[in-house]
């Protein structure tokens, strides 16, 4: 398998997912290749999966942001960008916050 065998990955990782359903990281980790590939819809569904498992799943709602503002979904963005910061984890407080007040004033 080579370092960029995202089917490969992609196909362990339902394995996994499969064997237990419960498995966040799996979920993260398959929206991540997903993202990676440009699957924004399938990348979007994981990282939701993800966050249905686990609501307090800082890294999910990045992710699932991150990949909202690829396919230009401004109010998704807004959403999970308001719930990193009512969850408390921001490297830069500062600037995020600042995104949020210039990008999300209408949401």
């Amino acid at each position: 398998m080579s370092i960029e065998d995202y089917d490969g990955a992609i196909s362990d990782l339902t394995k996994a997912i499969e064997i237990y359903p419960e498995y966040t990281s799996a979920y993260l980790n398959r929206g991540a290749i997903k993202l990676k590939i440009e699957d924004h819809y399938a990348a979007i569904s994981d990282f939701t999966k993800a966050i249905e498992i686990n609501p307090e799943s800082v890294q999910a709602y990045v992710y699932r942001g991150a990949t909202k503002l690829k396919i230009e979904d401004l109010k998704g963005a807004c959403f999970d960008a308001k719930k990193v910061s009512s969850l408390g984890y921001i490297n830069d407080k500062k600037k995020y916050n600042d995104w949020i007040k210039n990008n999300c004033k209408t949401f």
